[in-house]
Formats: C-alpha cells, structure tokens, sequence
C-alpha cells in the first residue's frame, strides 16, 4: 500500500494511474467537491492542469485506489487498479 500523502504520485504516475483505471478524463480521480478544489478554481481546468493540481495537492485523489502490479489471483475478474465508491456490492 503506498501512502499517496507521505509518497505522492507524480504527474506521470498519475496519468498511468488513470490509464489502468482506464479514465480518459483526470476528473474522473479527483475529489471535485472538496473545498480544496473550489478553492484552486479547478472546475474549468484541462487536463494538464488538473494533473498538475494533483501532483501538487494530493488531498484532491478520489481514494481509495487499490492498486497492484499484476492482478492479484483471487480478484482475477478485477482491473489490476479501480477506484472503491463504496457503492459496489
């Protein structure tokens, strides 16, 4: 498990994050309702920006993300890394 507070993801590692995730849009990890984010004015931010607002600002990841190297072999039928909702059953 890897701290994203004390061992932050750089940009790169967030875009490779977000590939596994297989998001097409940043946003789509990010804590968008969170002060932080209406404080850094990011609701009109591309891409770039708000990969670079992520880097700067862990707080902002959507968490959890389990992530693994290869697919564990008892979640075989799981993406190697998924965002956890809580609303999955």
């Amino acid at each position: 498990m890897r701290d994203y507070q004390t061992r932050p993801l750089d940009e790169a590692g967030l875009r490779a994050l977000a590939a596994k995730l297989g998001l097409l849009r940043a946003r789509g990890m990010m804590r968008v309702n969170d002060e932080l984010f209406r404080e850094l004015k990011l609701d009109t931010a591309n891409d770039d920006q708000l990969y670079a607002a992520l880097a700067a600002h862990p707080k902002l990841l959507e968490r959890p993300i389990p992530s693994w190297p290869t697919v564990p072999p008892s979640a075989d039928r799981w993406k190697t890394s998924r965002r956890c909702s809580g609303a999955e059953t």
